[in-house]
């Protein structure tokens, strides 16, 4: 037990020091909706969402365990229990109240509607230094970069249930074909 104390201490010691060391500014607001008609980034926000159990008509609006919350006037700081975890967790990409603190105040977010909540993932995507990854169709690559954002990504270091890799990269497969399709319908994908 102390062996894993340990070495989540050291991990999150090394993830303070990168983050810290590394600013990104960001994303700006023509590039986010560039980002935002891409069907393999589309995808992979619908990939986020299918794990976290929030990829349905509520899912802006899910806490963890499910419970719905009723408005988006600001991340909604509300902590649930099941089994052992313990979280405040919340929204479509399950943001902890810190870290939407951290980037909404980064990009200068008022509230937690649904757009901001897909801009405050895309900047943790860019911040992960997977965007350029993930345009390129590098799911594996982006999947383990963001392992340390997303708890329920394979490989992340949180100590709680992980979905597996296949199943999240069929699902992002038939999201990207699904994408692909609307795109090319209204006239082509950036």
């Amino acid at each position: 037990m102390k062996v894993l104390h340990a070495r989540m201490y050291i991990f999150w010691l090394f993830l303070f020091c990168t983050i810290r060391c590394i600013e990104y500014e960001p994303l700006r607001e023509k590039e986010l909706q560039r980002c935002l008609r891409n069907p393999a980034v589309v995808a992979f926000l619908d990939t986020i969402a299918y794990s976290e159990g929030t990829f349905n008509q509520n899912g802006y609006r899910t806490c963890f365990t499910g419970v719905l919350f009723s408005n988006f006037v600001d991340h909604p700081r509300m902590r649930h229990a099941k089994r052992s975890f313990c979280s405040d967790a919340a929204g479509r990409y399950q943001f902890l109240s810190s870290t939407w603190d951290y980037i909404s105040k980064k990009m200068g977010l008022k509230n937690f509607q649904p757009r901001n909540q897909d801009r405050a993932a895309l900047q943790l995507i860019y911040e992960r230094s997977a965007l350029d990854d993930l345009k390129k169709g590098r799911f594996p690559l982006v999947l383990k970069k963001t392992a340390s954002v997303w708890a329920s990504f394979p490989d992340a270091p949180y100590g709680q249930p992980t979905q597996r890799y296949a199943d999240l990269a069929t699902f992002y497969k038939k999201r990207l074909h699904h994408y692909n399709t609307i795109f090319v319908e209204r006239g082509g994908a950036q």
